[in-house]
């Protein structure tokens, strides 16, 4: 039998269900009309605070540079 007789179908049913298979369903859903940003960020930060470095060892801050 030959092999490329066989070929061309199965490529075609291969691109027809990669084809079939990524259909989208397209839905609408109504955006609220309060859609604002709503993300609040607080920072408390304590000026007593040891420094630590990317280890999480205590480590002494350089002269010349603010903390």
């Amino acid at each position: 039998m030959d092999r490329s007789r066989f070929r061309l179908p199965f490529v075609l049913l291969a691109a027809l269900a990669v084809l079939a298979g990524c259909t989208k369903e397209e839905t609408v859903e109504p955006t609220p009309q309060d859609s604002g940003p709503r993300l609040i960020l607080k920072f408390k930060f304590d000026s007593t605070q040891v420094r630590l470095n990317n280890l999480g060892q205590p480590v002494a801050v350089p002269p010349g540079h603010g903390a």
